[in-house]
């Protein structure tokens, strides 16, 4: 039982937590933080759309940036460690749906529709 769970917590929450936070920073990485003036987080699609919505419960192959204000503070925690000097930039976000809409110049643009549903 004990192997059983740890497959499982490993595989469908560990996996896409970590795909989802390697997906963040590497978008941070790549940009020219002294230009920016903002960041938007594109959310991904909701999580009715995943697979395992019907055979499983709403955690197992979910991201964080799916619901909530989790994808300011994953970014935010992120700026922190790579470049504190711009971890007071304003985060906001966008949803799935409005992705399309116009956004700003000079704002930084981290697309998260980009992760995979999948564990």
């Amino acid at each position: 039982c004990a192997l059983s769970a740890a497959w499982h917590v490993r595989s469908y929450l560990v996996v896409p937590q970590v795909q989802e936070l390697a997906l963040m920073r590497s978008q941070l990485e790549r940009a020219d933080l002294s230009r920016i003036r903002s960041i938007r987080v594109i959310r991904p699609a909701p999580w009715r759309r995943n697979r395992y919505a019907p055979l499983t419960w709403w955690e197992f192959g979910a991201t964080s940036s799916r619901k909530g204000a989790q994808p300011r503070a994953m970014i935010f925690h992120l700026l922190r460690k790579l470049a504190p000097e711009h971890a007071g930039l304003p985060i906001g976000l966008v949803a799935f749906e409005a992705a399309a809409s116009p956004h700003p110049p000079d704002a930084l643009v981290v697309d998260m529709r980009r992760i995979s549903p999948d564990p």
